[in-house]
């Protein structure tokens, strides 16, 4: 009989937030530069944009984590921008999950619907 690895545990960005970074405040906010979901100052803040989707705000407190534990302060670059997608992206999706939709979909459409 085939045995099935036990499912990757699900990153939690709000529990991380309270463990690791108990004296970062969240503020809600509409005063975010266009375009912006959410940014930090590297040290103690976070501000996220009100009125988001549950998606949303998880994907965006999963990148503003990152930028603090990487010491990001200030604007970054492209590149630098792009590697924090990356990693959030690989918290917030485990692989096995990712590579099971994959598997079954028939269009980027579907597969991002099944791994949202």
């Amino acid at each position: 009989m085939r045995k099935h690895p036990a499912p990757a545990p699900i990153y939690y960005p709000w529990r991380d937030l309270a463990r690791q970074w108990p004296h970062v405040m969240l503020e809600h906010t509409d005063e975010l530069p266009p375009g912006h979901l959410a940014d930090t100052n590297g040290v103690d803040e976070i501000r996220m944009r009100r009125r988001l989707l549950q998606v949303e705000r998880r994907c965006s407190l999963t990148h503003e984590l990152i930028h603090l534990e990487h010491g990001h302060t200030g604007t970054c670059s492209p590149a630098t921008e792009a590697a924090v997608d990356e990693e959030a992206a690989r918290r917030l999706i485990p692989w096995g999950q990712l590579l099971a939709a994959v598997r079954w979909a028939r269009s980027e459409e579907e597969l991002a619907v099944s791994s949202g």
